[in-house]
């Protein structure tokens, strides 16, 4: 990669989803941060595109439709981003990390430089190391395919042949439409699909999931900044230590961070843990709901077994939260939340009927 195509990756991938996270803190009312408004910028992006990918998909538009429609959006969030931080700028209520870090102590300061350390080596081990393995067949060469035909899972990843329906693991895609997303970011970046996948993605979802971890992290060590901290080096110690098998969420968030399983395991659970702590101090804030039906519908887009997961964590916690809180709201709310993974799965079923 050129250092053109290295300064697009990071305006695709980190400034426009920071700005276009911007308005989701204003709409819900969240005071906004670096890190709030990059995770709440691609939860919506991610969201979106799960909203406009399975309709384009299903109707057979093409590729070059759906990387455009995207970027409009993209753009539309990100300059209204701009806008809103432009006017509290102007107005006196900008960001200020200065008075943000006040009273914070030298072991807090410590460890929060440890911590930074780490997720730069991990960083730096995510760009240099490179994991390949079957499923660079399926996924990567998915958004090959889209590039080159401009054509959306309408070709046979083993053979290369035009299909006339969706047949096999394609049918997952269907629902799950991730490698799109890539082929986006590899079509407004200029670098090849396989870059975009292994050198580009994993370092998204590293930021993405230090942020969500540190959130975390906050929900259950609320004002203790050393707490926090430490939470996050644990977690991702858990991470780098954690091959015990080829199979494991640890395995696969480090290896293919650039696999929406891998999306889903490390980001997308925990993160819906934590919104599920929000929603339990207080099941009458309309922004936890609104939150979790956008990362119901991230975790749908990354994976089929995102829907899955989904679907059950969001009807576990409804379930449980119901019956101790007695509540009919939570209820009404777990069924709003779960509508998409029901209707993605009735699709998906047709679809395996139908080959």
């Amino acid at each position: 990669m050129n250092a053109l195509q290295i300064t697009a990756a990071v305006l695709f991938m980190l400034i426009l989803p920071t700005l276009g996270g911007i308005p989701i803190c204003a709409l819900i009312k969240k005071r906004y941060t670096l890190s709030s408004a990059f995770m709440l910028g691609l939860l919506s992006e991610f969201a979106f595109c799960q909203l406009i990918f399975v309709p384009f998909v299903l109707i057979r538009l093409s590729f070059a439709a759906c990387a455009n429609v995207l970027l409009i959006f993209i753009l539309i969030m990100a300059f209204t981003g701009a806008y809103l931080y432009w006017i509290n700028v102007r107005y006196g209520r900008e960001m200020q990390p200065a008075k943000e870090l006040a009273g914070w102590d030298i072991a807090d300061i410590i460890l929060f430089v440890g911590m930074i350390a780490l997720i730069v080596f991990i960083l730096y081990n995510t760009i240099i190391l490179q994991h390949t393995d079957d499923d660079d067949s399926r996924f990567v060469v998915n958004a090959v395919d889209m590039l080159r035909t401009n054509k959306l899972f309408l070709t046979d990843p083993a053979t290369g042949a035009p299909l006339d329906y969706w047949k096999g693991e394609l049918a997952k895609d269907v629902t799950s439409p991730w490698a799109i997303y890539p082929a986006c970011i590899a079509r407004w970046t200029g670098v090849r699909a396989v870059a975009a996948f292994h050198s580009l993605i994993p370092v998204q979802v590293v930021i993405l999931a230090s942020f969500v971890y540190y959130a975390l992290g906050e929900r259950l060590f609320s004002g203790e900044r050393m707490s926090k901290s430490m939470f996050v080096i644990f977690v991702w110690m858990v991470n780098l230590y954690g091959f015990y098998s080829l199979y494991c969420g640890e395995t696969f968030l480090m290896t293919r961070g650039w696999q929406g399983k891998s999306i889903v395991a490390g980001v997308g659970i925990p993160a819906m843990i934590m919104l599920f702590l929000d929603v339990y101090q207080d099941l009458s804030q309309r922004a936890s709901y609104v939150l979790l039906i956008l990362l119901n519908l991230a975790m749908c887009l990354l994976s089929g077994m995102g829907i899955i997961i989904g679907g059950i964590m969001v009807a576990s916690f409804t379930l449980i939260y119901a019956l101790e809180k007695k509540s009919t709201e939570i209820v009404i709310w777990g069924l709003l939340i779960c509508l998409p993974n029901i209707l993605y799965y009735a699709i998906y079923t047709i679809i395996k009927a139908a080959a």
